[in-house]
């Protein structure tokens, strides 16, 4: 299943020194003697998934223990947590939310970090793809905006992840200054750096820009947040007026859009990030995916964190981008299995600037992928895939094997 074209019955790839060098049908490709064959049997074996958002650091924080009344109070309550957590329990989450993702498929993810030590301590050691977004606040900070971004571009440049992938993350305009923003914005240009930013999660937030009112405004008014910036424009408004809208900017949850929100984001040609299981713990009114697609947007999934989603004892989801695609196909069944597909690799792979390089099989990516036991017909394999459930058979990333398969033949020459 390359996804970048139609799939490939009885098909095969030659893979070397990590990357894929030919892709068709196994008695097409070329081999040379001495090369390892290996038969995998009767599989689909897909590009590995793309989790365009994430927060590996509060993996295995169960939504369960925080109030879903409203978004302020359930920020309120993840804020007081992180507060009892030190950099081990960090580092133990992170941890968790790795062997997640890993079991489920993905194989690229774009994390967003607010303990930048993990960003050069753990990113180097992580088998996975790891896109790390320095999630930044400056509220009552007393810190010049200037030095936040200094110290930021200090710690994604002292990291050394084998794409060197690293992006700024203004967590959100409520709880950043405008200047911040700003200057993040001219930051990600300047130096080509990817930015993401949360925008328009919530109504509270939605209301709070909009209208000048609502318990987030009153929460943000009553700790000595200058609120000067709220009652003239939307979220997304107000994020195209600072420059930070661009086609280097992952717009995340967007769950809350008015009709020239949608047709700033496609103007800036920037990327939507769609977390489904964090906006069905909420319960947040209809994503409107038909209306972002029809402007041409591209629209990737993510998971968020695991605080923001129901588990239950003994279940194998939490991060996965598998339960991801199913829950968007449950509210959005109009949408093909196709469709959905391409949100959770070459979208996303588009989101991060990485196209042909993962998220399909295709000469000259990285050879990432995944392999699921499958004995379907190939026309049938894209609503397979997105109601799979449970673990991956096997997963590569970069030509070696993080799970290797368990049924395999090896012949040492075609």
């Amino acid at each position: 299943m390359p996804i970048g074209r139609l799939p490939i019955e009885n098909g095969g790839l030659r893979i070397v020194d990590g990357r894929i060098v030919e892709i068709g049908e196994w008695n097409s490709l070329t081999a040379d003697f001495g090369d390892v064959v290996v038969d995998l049997g009767e599989v689909v074996l897909l590009p590995g998934l793309i989790n365009s958002h994430c927060h590996l650091e509060y993996s295995g924080w169960s939504g369960n223990k925080f109030p879903r009344k409203s978004f302020p109070e359930w920020a309120k309550a993840v804020i007081a947590f992180k507060k009892t957590r030190n950099d081990d329990q960090y580092t133990d989450s992170v941890s968790i939310g790795i062997q997640m993702l890993l079991k489920t498929g993905v194989t690229s993810v774009a994390d967003t970090v607010s303990c930048g030590q993990l960003i050069s301590d753990y990113y180097s050691q992580c088998p996975l793809n790891v896109f790390g977004f320095l999630e930044m606040t400056h509220v009552l900070d007393r810190k010049s905006p200037e030095l936040v971004i200094d110290e930021a571009l200090c710690l994604g440049q002292s990291g050394d992840h084998w794409l060197e992938d690293f992006g700024l993350s203004p967590h959100a305009l409520y709880s950043t200054s405008s200047e911040l923003i700003r200057l993040s914005a001219k930051t990600s240009i300047e130096s080509a750096l990817r930015l993401s930013v949360h925008i328009s999660e919530s109504p509270e937030e939605y209301s709070m820009f909009r209208h000048s009112r609502g318990e987030m405004f009153d929460w943000l008014a009553s700790i000595g947040r200058d609120m000067s910036d709220c009652g003239f424009e939307t979220p997304v408004g107000l994020l195209d007026k600072s420059g930070a809208l661009t086609d280097q900017t992952m717009v995340v949850h967007a769950n809350y859009l008015e009709d020239t929100d949608i047709q700033r984001i496609s103007d800036a040609k920037a990327h939507v990030v769609h977390c489904p299981q964090s906006w069905h713990f909420f319960g947040y009114q209809n994503f409107s995916h038909e209306k972002l697609t029809a402007k041409e947007i591209n629209v990737c999934l993510g998971t968020d964190s695991t605080a923001s989603m129901d588990l239950s004892d003994g279940e194998p989801s939490g991060l996965n981008m598998f339960a991801e695609m199913n829950c968007f196909c449950r509210h959005h069944p109009e949408v093909s299995p196709e469709e959905i597909l391409r949100m959770t690799t070459m979208n996303g792979a588009k989101a991060l600037g990485r196209e042909g390089q993962i998220g399909e099989l295709s000469t000259g990516a990285h050879a990432d992928l995944i392999v699921i036991p499958y004995q379907g017909r190939s026309d049938s394999v894209g609503e397979f895939l997105i109601h799979h459930s449970g673990r991956v058979g096997a997963s590569m990333i970069r030509g070696e094997w993080v799970i290797p398969p368990d049924n395999q033949t090896a012949i040492s020459n075609k």
